[in-house]
């Protein structure tokens, strides 16, 4: 009958809405759900027109059959294709993926290299860090025995200073003139540069001075060295700061002092004359290079030997 038919056609039509529900959950495409809302469309214009029309029921069902089958068929290819294509990212995720953890794993063994070589380095920063405190304790372990060294070695010419002044000893004992007006000469057969004036100045090595108390005179070792003005050595010996050095008195509690010398002709208690031989230059001491350092004390103080003598 034509409502056994209907029910039939509803039947058919609901179960054709519950596969389109159970797609629509499953898929969730806009471009498909449009199709499927299109499709229920038609299908409810189609029933409607069977009802207003009474076309025949077996041919309506039918071809609402075919109609479903075909649209059925469609759907479900389309929904192949979208899990196929979803298949392919996936593996290409999955590829994707396999790259970054090997290239995280990498990174990991590279962070752990870098804190190896960091630590090493570290250890290694320590252990100079301890080297230099251990040197500059050293330094200043020198510092403090060049500096005691340079006190006795004052104190030793202030003593020898003074012995002359209660001997009463003249500086005359050798018998020349000088036309000068102080007596000095220069103290060197030849031309010199001067690398370091008399006065405040920077240390030039660790322990070295930085008030000057005479003049550098750069010449290469074992230039001779002439005796100022002829006077009484009274110091002629080696010191590890001046290195090996010569004092002469000139009498009127005046002084001329040559360090840093490489060898020495002269002894204590010998008289020279200006001009004579009695040392070759050198660089032993506390000392940078080769070259003379020439000094002058008058009356127990330390002054600028340019103003005593005249450079060639």
């Amino acid at each position: 009958s034509l409502q056994s038919a209907n029910a039939k056609v509803e039947k058919s039509q609901e179960e054709a809405l519950q596969r389109l529900n159970d797609l629509e959950i499953k898929l969730m495409d806009d471009g498909l759900m449009k199709q499927l809302r299109q499709l229920e469309e038609e299908n409810r214009r189609v029933c409607a027109q069977i009802r207003k029309n009474g076309v025949n029921v077996g041919e309506l069902i039918k071809r609402q059959e075919e109609y479903y089958a075909k649209e059925r068929k469609k759907i479900i290819d389309e929904y192949e294709q979208k899990v196929a294509s979803l298949e392919s990212q996936s593996v290409q995720i999955d590829e994707k993926y396999a790259d970054i953890v090997y290239v995280q794993q990498c990174l990991k063994e590279d962070r752990a290299d870098v804190r190896a070589i960091i630590e090493k380095k570290k250890k290694k920063l320590e252990a100079y860090n301890d080297k230099i405190d251990d040197a500059e304790e050293n330094i200043s372990d020198v510092e403090a025995k060049i500096a005691q060294a340079e006190e006795e070695i004052e104190s030793l010419l202030e003593q020898q200073r003074a012995q002359m002044a209660s001997q009463n000893v003249s500086g005359t004992a050798v018998s020349y003139s000088v036309n000068d007006v102080t007596g000095f000469a220069w103290p060197l057969p030849r031309k010199a540069s001067i690398s370091s004036y008399f006065g405040p100045r920077v240390a030039p090595a660790p322990g070295a001075s930085s008030f000057h108390k005479g003049v550098d005179l750069s010449v290469p070792s074992g230039t001779n060295i002439l005796a100022s003005k002829g006077g009484k050595v009274v110091i002629s010996m080696y010191s590890s700061s001046a290195g090996y050095y010569i004092g002469i008195y000139h009498g009127n509690n005046t002084y001329s002092y040559y360090m840093h010398c490489s060898a020495l002709f002269v002894e204590a208690g010998d008289k020279v004359r200006q001009g004579q031989i009695i040392a070759k230059s050198g660089s032993t001491g506390i000392s940078t290079g080769p070259h003379l350092h020439f000094a002058i004390n008058v009356d127990g103080n330390y002054v600028d030997p340019l103003l005593y003598i005249a450079q060639p």
